[in-house]
């Protein structure tokens, strides 16, 4: 896929993200994500050479809330986990968390721990999260989301939804944000080198 092409695939995913985007000259070195009267604004420098606005674009994107809910093209995909790589390699110690960094973006890390919870419990977490911002929610509403969601990220072709190779699972339906917290903490300790 052409530069241009996966250029334009990446704005059209972050119009479907709900983030405005304005493309403008900017003298050949801006552009990026920033946050503008309370909205999320994607600048796209035109100054610079398309593989510049591709590049400044998916480091902008990459760790957008509600990427993983997105359809993303293999191609598109690619570079936002190659981005996620070189940030890695350039922080060297690092935490990330999401449904593919144990099994496709960072399959060789030193900790990997799996999450499970009950859905039903997620669905309850979830919707009092979207209560806290305001937005509208059932639970049901949520617990459906899950479940779909849960199904077409296990069974679809590139990057399933598995446990990753020796990733510790870790069931948080009983546990308070607080526990969670104290026993990933607690793993890493273990982990880490002496």
């Amino acid at each position: 896929m052409r530069e241009e092409d996966l250029l334009a695939e990446l704005l059209d995913l972050a119009e479907r993200l709900g983030i405005a985007v304005r493309q403008e000259p900017l003298g050949g070195e801006g552009g990026g994500l920033c946050q503008l009267r309370g909205k999320s604004v994607l600048f796209v420098d035109t100054s610079a050479t398309f593989a510049e606005q591709l590049a400044r674009t998916a480091e902008g994107l990459a760790d957008v809330p509600g990427l993983e809910d997105c359809f993303v093209l293999p191609e598109v995909r690619e570079v936002l986990v190659e981005l996620q790589r070189k940030t890695g390699r350039e922080l060297g110690n690092f935490v990330t968390e999401g449904r593919e960094q144990g099994t496709v973006v960072f399959p060789e890390a030193d900790l990997k721990i799996y999450l499970i919870a009950d859905p039903k419990v997620r669905a309850e977490r979830r919707h009092l999260d979207m209560e806290a911002m305001e937005l509208e929610s059932t639970a049901k509403e949520q617990l459906e989301h899950i479940v779909q969601r849960d199904e077409a990220d296990s069974t679809r072709k590139n990057s399933p939804l598995i446990k990753p190779d020796g990733a510790i699972e870790v069931d948080t339906t009983n546990l308070t944000i607080t526990e969670q917290v104290e026993k990933i903490v607690e793993l890493a300790m273990g982990a880490a080198p002496a």
